[in-house]
């Protein structure tokens, strides 16, 4: 029997079977132990931490909403920080995106995609036979059933997998390095992919497909991989051609990290649905975000007007403040 006397702390996650290094404060680039270490965060934890640790304009202005607010709920009440934050995203898009919802995680951003992709064609047709989603092998959209399901880490999936969604399908990931032919050039190694797409399209039935999501730039199952030149128009078109919607996670790659505020901006891109978060709070608060075209806005409109979703803590101006002052530094 597996003793765990010897833990310093009750936690759940992480190893079971061994101390964890406990930090006791953190600035800058580094971490310090209780041991007595001092670690260089090079990663930023998970690709969180990009403003770095200790930042004093975002920890005063965290402080200074604490004594005014740090919860409404949404079921009645909005909040004037969450609205303004909600206004700087759309901006940042060049008003791509349409409207936003703040989760607290990026797994809870990829569940309310999912299920806004989903009432989009709801509200058109109750009766609709779009339950299908198309995602990517070498992938990781997050670690609720939902998000475990459209993703292809494998060992986060392997104990769950009789759990997991049967109406996700995947195809190849975007991988020149590890895929290209020799001497194939970027418009050819695109039109095999669009060709892979096609058939998947095909072999399921398009008039069943919901969406087709993929992460731009692949962080945590793939190593950081890019999107070739050329891949996310073509993939994107696919999708619309066959009536079916395109959803891009920028929950790694997104808020500034490829030198672009999102990395579809690039090469101007813009995706129906966007989920976003990590390096938007900074690792100051926990937050996210869910990003809708008004193509999606319109649909559900012209329907009931509602999306019936919700978590306890989203839009909380505690940690909208965290995410304005977070993109400030960027």
């Amino acid at each position: 029997m597996m003793s765990y006397t010897y833990l310093n702390s009750c936690n759940l996650t992480g190893p079971l079977n061994k101390a964890p290094l406990i930090v006791v404060k953190a600035f800058g680039n580094n971490l310090h132990t209780k041991d007595g270490r001092k670690i260089l965060d090079a990663c930023c934890g998970v690709g969180v931490s990009c403003i770095g640790y200790g930042n004093t304009e975002v920890i005063n202005g965290i402080s200074n909403q604490a004594k005014l607010a740090t919860y409404a709920t949404t079921s009645h009440f909005y909040n004037e920080v969450s609205s303004k934050l909600t206004r700087m995203f759309i901006k940042s898009t060049n008003y791509k995106m349409s409207r936003v919802y703040l989760a607290g995680s990026g797994s809870e951003g990829t569940k309310a995609a999912l299920k806004a992709a989903r009432q989009f064609f709801y509200e058109q047709d109750e009766k609709t036979p779009r339950v299908n989603f198309i995602a990517r092998r070498g992938s990781y959209h997050g670690n609720t059933i939902g998000a475990l399901s459209l993703s292809d880490h494998l060992i986060r999936r392997a104990p769950y997998i009789p759990l997991l969604m049967k109406n996700v399908h995947h195809i190849s990931s975007c991988n020149p390095y590890r895929q290209r032919l020799e001497g194939e050039s970027d418009p050819a190694f695109v039109a095999r992919k669009v060709d892979e797409l096609e058939k998947k399209f095909q072999e399921l039935g398009p008039e069943i497909l919901i969406a087709f999501i993929a992460e731009p730039v692949v962080g945590a199952a793939l190593g950081c991989v890019p999107y070739v030149s050329g891949y996310l128009e073509a993939m994107r078109d696919v999708c619309h051609s066959r009536g079916a919607l395109f959803i891009l996670d920028e929950v790694m790659c997104g808020i500034g990290r490829t030198g672009f505020m999102y990395a579809w901006q690039a090469e101007g891109v813009a995706p129906d649905i966007q989920i976003t978060g990590k390096g938007l709070g900074g690792g100051y608060q926990p937050i996210a975000a869910t990003l809708v075209s008004e193509k999606i806005v319109k649909g559900i409109s012209e329907g009931s007007g509602e999306i019936p979703h919700g978590h306890t803590y989203e839009s909380m101006p505690i940690t909208s403040i965290a995410g304005s002052w977070s993109s400030k530094f960027l």
